[in-house]
C-alpha cells in the first residue's frame, strides 16, 4: 500500500530512537522500514553488529530508502507474445494468396492476415519462393473495471521459403523479416465506447481522458521457420526475435505518468504431430521470453517546467530526478516467460481449411525491478503455474543490496468467481453459485479460525489477495506440517537431509505442489486451520487480506510509527496535516505534551494567519452590527 504524503516526509528524516529493555535490532530496523545494515552505518559508535542493545541507548534511524517510501512497482512491458487463449478460424489459399479469418472468444479479438507469394526458378531440384504479407487484430474486453481497446499490426516486409522433395521425405525452411506494432488503450469504466480510444494521441496528454492509459510497443523481427514431413509425420520448428521501444503514457488529473525505453523478446514454437493434404494435427509447445528496461517518471502538466521534462523525456528518454515538475523518477527492468502447451488442428485442402489452436496449460513468470534515485529497488516476482492461484512475492533493497527481509510480501490471489456451468455439467448437478458460497465460506473460516464466521467479509465471487509476512508465512508452514502427513512429506524429506525449506520455496510450493486451483486452494486453507484432526476447533490463518481494490477485510498492514512530536520545534510553515499529528502524537504522550504542542500549533504561520482572518471577520461583524443599531436609533427618532 501507498503511504501518505506527510508520512512519507517523516520516513525521509533521520529520527533518534531510545531503545527499551525488550527491543531487537532486527525488530528495530523493520518497524522504521530500513535495515540492519543501515542502523550499523548510522551508529558506529555504538558498534551494533558485535554489541548487544542496552536499554536508554539512543539509536540515530537513518532515512527509510526509497524502495520502501515509494512502494514497489508492477509495471513495465511484456514485449513477447503471451499465453493466450484458443482461437478458431478458416483459411484459403488461391492463386499464391493466403487469406486467413481467426477469433479468439477468451477475449473477443479478430485477426485477419494476407500473406502472397511468388514462385522464383528452381535451382538444383529446390524450391525457392520469395513473399510478403501482414495481419491485423483488434479486440475490446473488460478487465478489472475497465475497457481496454486493443490492435496489433503485423507487416512481414520479405520472406524467403526454401522447400525440396527426396522421395517420401520433404523439407521446407523459411527466413522472413518485418515489423509489429502493438497498441492498447485501457478506459477507466466498463463497456465505453471504442471510438474514443481513436481520438487519443498517445503523445498529446490533453487528449488522453482522466485515469486513461495508453501503451505502445514497435518492434522489428527476424524468424526462422523449419517443417519437415516424413510421410505423414510432420515435425514444425519456428522461432522469432524481436527488438524495438515501448511507450506509455497514463493521465491522472494534471498529472502524466510516462514508461519508455528498449524492449527485446524470443519466441519459439515447437511440434510434431500428422500431416496431410487435407488434415493436420500438431501438438507442441510454445515459448517466450520478453525484456525491457524503461525510465519513468511523473510530470506535472500544470507548470511550465514540468510540461518542458515531458516534451524532452519523449524525446530523448532521459529525465533528472532533479527537474522541477518531475517526481517518482525510477528505472524498470522487466522479464517475462511463459510456457504453454498448443495443439494446432486443420480440415480440408489448401483452397479453404477450418483451422483452430487449442490452448493447454500454461506456466508464466514477470519479474520486475524498479531502481530509485537513492540507489535502493524493489522487486515483484508473479509466478502462476497451470490453472492454480497466481503468487506474487514483494522484496525491498537498500542501496547496497540487502533485502528488508521483514518487509518481504507473499500474496495469493484467489478468485471466488467460478466460470458459469454449462448445459451438460448443470444437467450433472454443478451449481457454481454454490461452489462460491463454498468457497468464500471455507476462506472466511480460515482466516477467522471459526466455524461460524462463514459469512465473513469474503462475499462469493470476491477476488481477494491473502498476503502473509515472513513470521505469518513460517507459522503457515507449521499449520501445514501439523495437519496432512501428505502435505508435509516433502518437507520432513528436507529437513532431514540438512537442508531445511525456506520460505519462499515453500510459497511456491503453495502455489505449484500443495496449492491448486481456486476452489482446491480455498479448502487447503480451510482443512490447515482444522489444525491436528484428533482434536476439536480451528487456529486461524494469520494473514492480511484485501479486497481487489486494496481494502483491508481482515488483518493488519505495516505502518510505519509516528515518530514522537518534537516539542518546540514544529515548523512555522507546517500545514494543517503536519499540525494535526503533531497534536495527535502529543495526546497520546499526557497532558504536559499536549500543552506543548499547543503553543507550537499557535505560534505557526498558518495559526497565525487563520487568527488575523479571525479578527478581521469579527471587526467586520461589529461594525455591521454598529452600523445597523445606528440605523434602527435613526428610523426610532424618526
Amino acid at each position: 500500500m501507498e503511504r501518505s504524503n506527510d508520512a512519507l516526509d517523516r520516513a525521509n528524516q533521520a529520527q533518534t530512537y531510545t531503545v527499551r529493555e525488550d527491543d531487537a535490532l532486527a525488530d528495530i530496523a523493520e518497524r522504521y522500514g530500513v535495515t540492519i545494515q543501515m542502523l550499523n552505518a548510522a551508529n558506529p559508535e555504538h558498534e551494533l553488529s558485535v554489541r548487544r542493545l542496552t536499554a536508554g541507548q539512543e539509536l540515530v534511524i537513518p532515512p527509510a530508502p526509497m524502495s520502501v517510501t515509494a512502494g514497489a512497482r508492477e509495471q513495465g512491458f511484456n514485449p513477447a507474445a503471451g499465453a493466450s487463449g484458443s482461437t478458431f478460424g478458416v483459411s484459403s489459399q488461391v492463386d499464391g494468396v493466403e487469406r486467413g479469418l481467426e477469433w479468439n472468444p477468451g477475449d473477443g479479438s479478430v485477426k485477419g492476415s494476407v500473406q502472397g507469394s511468388v514462385p522464383l526458378p528452381q535451382l538444383g531440384g529446390v524450391r525457392i519462393e520469395a513473399g510478403a504479407g501482414g495481419s491485423l487484430e483488434s479486440g475490446v474486453r473488460n478487465v478489472d473495471g475497465n475497457t481496454v481497446v486493443s490492435l496489433s499490426q503485423e507487416v512481414v516486409a520479405a520472406s524467403v521459403k526454401h522447400a525440396a522433395d527426396a522421395g517420401q521425405v520433404s523439407a521446407e525452411s523459411v527466413l522472413s523479416a518485418g515489423s509489429r506494432v502493438k497498441y492498447e488503450v485501457t478506459l477507466p469504466g466498463e463497456d465505453r465506447d471504442p471510438s474514443a480510444a481513436a481520438r487519443i494521441d498517445p503523445f498529446d496528454p490533453t487528449t488522453i481522458p482522466d485515469g486513461a492509459t495508453v501503451t505502445l510497443n514497435r518492434q522489428d523481427f527476424a524468424g526462422t521457420a523449419l517443417e519437415a514431413s516424413f510421410r505423414q509425420i510432420a515435425i514444425s520448428s519456428q522461432l522469432r526475435e524481436a527488438e524495438g521501444v515501448s511507450y506509455s503514457i497514463t493521465r491522472d488529473g494534471d498529472s502524466v505518468r510516462v514508461v519508455m525505453g528498449p524492449n527485446e523478446a524470443v519466441e519459439a514454437f515447437n511440434a510434431v504431430g500428422v500431416k496431410t493434404d487435407v488434415a493436420t494435427a500438431m501438438l507442441g509447445r510454445q515459448d517466450a521470453l520478453g525484456t525491457s528496461t524503461l525510465q519513468t517518471a511523473r510530470f506535472d502538466l500544470s507548470s511550465p517546467d514540468g510540461q518542458a521534462a515531458f516534451a524532452h523525456f519523449v524525446g530523448s528518454g532521459e529525465v533528472a530526478h532533479q527537474t522541477p515538475g518531475v517526481s517518482e523518477v525510477a528505472t524498470i527492468q522487466r522479464t517475462d516467460f511463459n510456457s504453454q502447451t498448443r495443439m494446432k488442428l486443420g480440415l480440408g485442402p489448401e483452397e479453404l481449411r477450418l483451422q483452430a489452436d487449442l490452448a493447454g496449460p500454461a506456466n508464466t513468470g514477470q519479474f520486475v525491478t524498479t531502481t530509485y534515485p537513492d540507489g535502493s529497488y524493489a522487486r515483484t516476482s508473479d509466478l502462476q503455474y497451470s490453472g492454480n492461484v497466481p503468487l506474487q512475492v514483494v522484496q525491498r533493497f537498500d542501496a547496497d543490496g540487502n533485502e528488508l527481509a521483514g518487509m518481504r510480501a507473499y500474496r495469493f490471489t484467489v478468485d471466488t468467481d467460478r466460470p458459469e456451468a454449462g448445459w451438460v455439467e448443470s444437467f450433472l448437478g454443478r451449481d457454481e453459485a454454490a461452489e462460491e458460497r463454498a468457497m468464500s465460506g471455507m476462506l472466511n473460516v480460515a482466516i477467522a479460525g471459526d466455524p461460524g464466521a462463514s459469512n465473513g467479509p469474503v462475499q462469493p465471487g470476491d477476488k481477494v489477495v491473502i498476503e502473509f509476512n515472513e513470521t505469518q508465512m513460517r507459522a503457515l508452514m507449521a499449520q501445514v506440517q501439523a495437519t496432512s502427513e501428505q502435505d508435509r512429506s516433502w518437507i520432513e524429506q528436507r529437513e532431514a537431509s540438512g537442508q531445511p525449506v525456506e520460505n519462499m520455496e515453500f510459497a511456491i510450493a503453495m502455489a505449484r505442489r500443495i496449492g491448486s486451483e481456486p476452489y482446491a486452494f480455498s479448502e487447503n486453507l480451510y482443512r490447515y486451520s482444522m489444525g491436528d484432526p484428533s482434536r476439536d476447533g480451528f487456529d486461524r490463518i494469520d494473514a492480511t487480506v484485501r479486497s481487489e481494490q486494496g481494502e483491508v477485510l481482515s488483518g493488519t498492514q505495516w505502518q510505519r510509527p509516528m515518530p514522537a512530536p518534537e516539542l518546540g520545534t514544529l515548523p512555522r510553515d507546517a500545514d494543517t496535516a503536519r499540525m494535526f499529528d503533531h497534536l495527535s502524537a502529543a495526546l497520546d504522550r499526557g497532558e504536559p505534551a499536549l500543552d506543548i504542542a499547543i503553543r507550537d500549533v499557535g505560534a505557526s504561520d498558518h495559526a497565525r494567519g487563520l487568527r488575523e482572518e479571525a479578527e478581521l471577520q469579527v471587526d467586520a461583524q461589529l461594525r455591521q452590527a454598529a452600523e445597523q443599531e445606528q440605523g434602527r436609533q435613526e428610523a426610532m427618532a424618526r
